[in-house]
């Protein structure tokens, strides 16, 4: 089954998820009915995105997605799809939810891009060897899903999240002590730092 959906109608929908949130939270005493109608919005919103979320991860499987050759010039991609299931994984609507194929499909991809990882904790993208600024933009995503995977918890999740908290900490020294090619590139580190931030200050 699926949502086609505009970008215009995307950014219309989060705006009513926000306001919706900001709604529940502190409209303390007000009007229950729009109380009401902003957790509707966000049931309806959440469900679509879990179905999309998971038509996603059973396109990574069936398309092998999951490979190291497919990734030697740029790991973006592979990124992008750890994202994917680990949301599978730790989401209870999820029909991928605390599966064992989801969870090795996570290990193999991470291993994928720990055995890509140079000593200094840089990844290659393309022409640009060793780069803290690529390998910033793979942290966007793996910093996120490394968050989630840490919020569930489980002893069946730790081997997994070991391999993420290899691979981030290895490559937070290179986007401190790295350059950048670009100024937009100054923002990806600082995003992908102050990421790496939140995930410390996490209980364990």
């Amino acid at each position: 089954m699926n949502f086609p959906i505009s970008r215009k109608k995307f950014i219309k929908i989060g705006t009513a998820v926000f306001a919706g949130t900001l709604v529940s939270d502190f409209a303390i005493g007000s009007d229950s009915f729009f109380i009401h109608k902003a957790r509707i919005i966000d049931d309806q919103l959440m469900k679509k995105l879990v179905i999309q979320n998971d038509l996603k991860v059973k396109s990574v499987f069936e398309e092998g997605q999951i490979k190291g050759e497919n990734h030697q010039s740029s790991f973006r991609g592979l990124a992008v799809a750890v994202s994917s299931l680990s949301a599978s994984l730790c989401n209870p609507a999820s029909e991928y939810y605390k599966t064992k194929k989801v969870a090795n499909g996570l290990g193999e991809a991470l291993d994928i891009m720990l055995n890509a990882q140079y000593p200094d904790g840089t990844l290659d993208s393309g022409g640009n060897r060793q780069s803290p600024p690529d390998t910033a933009f793979v942290l966007e995503h793996l910093c996120v899903s490394a968050i989630v995977l840490k919020q569930a918890k489980g002893q069946d999740l730790k081997r997994v999240t070991d391999k993420f908290e290899k691979f981030i900490t290895n490559a937070a020294v290179a986007l401190v002590t790295g350059g950048v090619h670009t100024p937009n590139h100054r923002w990806v580190v600082c995003a992908a730092l102050a990421q790496i931030n939140s995930l410390s200050e996490l209980p364990t």
